[in-house]
């Protein structure tokens, strides 16, 4: 009889011994899963730092006469005539920019189901900025859209956010969008 109840203990010792690091492992997994969303605190002069080892390259669009910065670590995809140019970021979209006629937006329903939140400055003139959410894969990303009226078509540049605004280096980017007009002088190539 004792050795049933020494057993019966042991095994009742075991089972919450069970339950208590199954329960520490869920706290854990939540609690990496709130990290992950949370942005951690970063000093000025970490992300100057990081931004000042990134090799940066220029994109020039000779026929819409539009060049830009981004980092060696994205991948170029030209789409749809080159009117919607994508460059990835280890597989995940990290800027498109997007040229379209005023006819060709209201076609295809671009930034019309929402009101811009606000007014910003992109290549060096005033634009509308636009909150949108798509579905990545299983995630809703929250896409900022930057876009300005040039030499007759609209010009935007999309950026996928998880907190719903621009990382360093995608301000770099945005900074760096610029109508060219040597481009636009020069013939096509």
């Amino acid at each position: 009889m004792k050795q049933k109840t020494k057993a019966g203990i042991s095994f009742l010792i075991i089972l919450v011994c069970l339950g208590y690091l199954g329960y520490q492992f869920r706290e854990k997994l939540h609690l990496q899963e709130w990290l992950d969303k949370v942005p951690f605190l970063v000093t000025e002069e970490d992300q100057e730092e990081a931004l000042e080892s990134i090799k940066w390259l220029t994109f020039v669009h000779g026929t819409l006469h539009y060049s830009m910065k981004y980092p060696d670590t994205y991948l170029l995809e030209k789409q749809e005539d080159g009117n919607v140019i994508h460059f990835n970021n280890h597989g995940k979209p990290a800027v498109k920019v997007r040229s379209v006629t005023v006819r060709e937006r209201a076609e295809k329903g671009l930034w019309l189901t929402n009101n811009p939140v606000e007014m910003a400055t992109m290549a060096g003139q005033t634009c509308k900025k636009y909150t949108s959410r798509e579905i990545d894969g299983s995630e809703i990303v929250e896409v900022l859209s930057y876009v300005i009226n040039a030499e007759g078509r609209l010009f935007a540049v999309e950026f996928p956010t998880k907190n719903g605004s621009l990382s360093p280096t995608q301000e770099v980017v945005l900074g760096s969008f610029q109508m060219d007009e040597e481009i636009a002088a020069s013939p096509p190539h």
